[in-house]
């Protein structure tokens, strides 16, 4: 498997729909001095519904092998939701990706769409198989990532 080393340049290309990644040293050096493209994060638009807390206040950083505390797994009943997610801390995302950054997954059953947190995101892409769970939307709780396709795709979450 390929890493994809993680850079703002990198990063920014591969976050950027539709975006070519520069292919000489002047592309990237002239991308270096660009300022970033202001994507907006993505909205309820159509069967898509934004999940995941944002901002990313309650996104808990921990190593490989850490359990979220107790207190961070409660669902809230009203949303379904946790009140925290686990993430790998900034450091090891930086490390580059195994996968592409994607917000947006498809549940199978329901057939609704769900955008999460860059910082989730990320970490699907650092370490496709850490979450076992992902949360659905539309039904309002946490099912096996094997429900689950990456938006446009036929491509399981979590692998």
């Amino acid at each position: 498997m390929k890493t994809i080393a993680s850079s703002a340049i990198s990063r920014r290309a591969l976050l950027v729909a539709g975006a070519a990644l520069p292919t000489t040293a002047s592309a990237f050096a002239r991308m270096a001095t660009e300022q970033p493209a202001q994507v907006p994060p993505p909205i309820a638009v159509g069967p898509t519904v934004r999940s995941g807390p944002e901002p990313e206040t309650n996104l808990i950083p921990l190593k490989p092998g850490e359990r979220l505390p107790e207190q961070y797994r409660l669902i809230d009943p009203v949303t379904g939701e946790q009140k925290g997610y686990a993430v790998l801390p900034a450091e090891e995302r930086a490390k580059g990706f195994v996968r592409p950054v994607r917000r947006t997954y498809t549940h199978l059953t329901c057939g609704k769409n769900t955008s999460m947190a860059l910082a989730i995101a990320e970490t699907f892409a650092r370490a496709p198989k850490i979450y076992r769970t992902t949360f659905c939307s539309t039904c309002k709780t946490h099912l096996p990532v094997s429900e689950f396709v990456w938006l446009g795709t036929q491509e399981p979450v979590g692998s």
